[in-house]
């Protein structure tokens, strides 16, 4: 995906925006996300803008995307048209696994018709960084050091920002040559649970239906050395602990359970724990965590079931702790709803890598070196 002339000035305005907020008080890493959106009835482009924000404790915070987009939700919002974020790093960083999980499941507001508002396909996701890659420029808005004073113009800086010889596009201006990357929600959130455009109660009749399994035909060659009898196996154990433990059914219809094997043959399970408050609950594969690092033995295949037995690929925070804690060599099982040219209904389920399921992560370890 090549960069507009509207691109471009929609990375000058993040900055902007970025430039004059308030680092947040624990990371000290300011993240802008702007989202263009369409009404309805309407062929105009508006826009709403977030920042990250966290607590003392870190578990707590939120990120620019989804303060952004959360507020759509007071609006007719008919379909979800770009996103751009800038951040305080000199290189364009990806969204977050956070972010990522909750942009792919978001719904049009302008009717009661289910209607996805962003194509995940299509719908461009643009990053930039904080540095102008241009040698007689350099320009470094960056360092904390070199920006505007929060809640506070500086109409120089803006000057710099908007007026340069740098790189010339379609539109015939010029405009700073930021390090970008232009790319799609699919790219970045591939394999999500089969749940994903679902309500709770449409999820729970899905898998109510006990529709078929089938393994996809090359499974066994992923997971070498591994048996599909030991694969159903898994499955099993970890529906049985969701059906054994879902003791919350009133808080949400659908409970989790993992399983994860070991390379010494040893199985170990847990579930997910709900609460109240939908973001303070326990996801089933964190809870695995604590075995893995007292086990003599790596984890080869990860499984996480719901109470129908249904593969579900780890969601967003697991994704991120398991590929950042060094298991993205690991497998885990994924699954697809599938309705094929004859109407028959099942799902399809296939092994992948953890690096698989968390393309593009977040590498941000440098600002937090010293």
């Amino acid at each position: 995906m090549q960069l507009t002339a509207e691109d471009r000035k929609s990375i000058i305005e993040a900055h902007i925006q970025r430039l004059q907020i308030f680092p947040p008080r624990q990371s000290s890493f300011r993240v802008i996300a702007i989202i263009y959106y369409t009404l309805l009835n309407d062929n105009l482009e508006y826009k709403v803008i977030g920042a990250n924000d966290e607590p003392c404790y870190m578990n707590g915070g939120i990120c620019a995307e989804r303060a952004a987009l959360v507020q759509l939700r007071f609006l007719p919002v008919d379909k979800i048209t770009k996103i751009v974020i800038v951040t305080d790093s000199k290189d364009p960083i990806f969204p977050g696994f956070l972010c990522r999980e909750f942009m792919i499941g978001q719904w049009s507001s302008a009717s009661k018709d289910a209607k996805r508002s962003i194509d995940p396909e299509t719908m461009p996701i643009i990053t930039a960084g904080s540095l102008c890659l241009c040698k007689d420029c350099n320009l470094d808005i960056a360092s904390k050091s070199k920006v505007l004073s929060p809640h506070v113009g500086n109409d120089e800086m803006i000057e710099k920002l908007r007026s340069c010889s740098c790189e010339k596009a379609e539109d015939g201006n010029f405009y700073h040559k930021w390090g970008t990357v232009k790319t799609s929600l699919s790219k970045l959130y591939p394999y999500p649970s089969p749940y994903v455009t679902l309500t709770a109660m449409e999820a729970y009749t899905l898998g109510d239906r006990s529709l078929p399994m089938r393994f996809e035909e090359s499974l066994s060659q992923r997971l070498s050395g591994i048996s599909l009898d030991t694969v159903s196996n898994l499955i099993d154990d970890a529906k049985r602990m969701a059906i054994e433990r879902d003791d919350r059914k009133s808080l949400h219809p659908i409970q989790y359970a993992a399983a994860v094997l070991f390379a010494n043959g040893k199985i170990k399970t847990t579930t997910q724990k709900k609460a109240l408050e939908y973001g303070c609950s326990v996801d089933a594969v964190h809870q695995l965590i604590p075995y893995i690092e007292n086990m003599d033995s790596k984890p080869i295949l990860f499984v996480q079931t719901d109470q129908f037995g249904i593969p579900h690929p780890p969601f967003a925070s697991a994704r991120a702790v398991l590929y950042e804690f060094g298991h993205g060599e690991c497998h885990v099982l994924v699954s697809k709803y599938i309705e094929d040219t004859s109407n028959n209904e099942y799902f399809q389920i296939d092994a992948v890598q953890v690096k698989d399921i968390a393309p593009a992560a977040p590498d941000i370890g440098e600002l937090f070196s010293s």
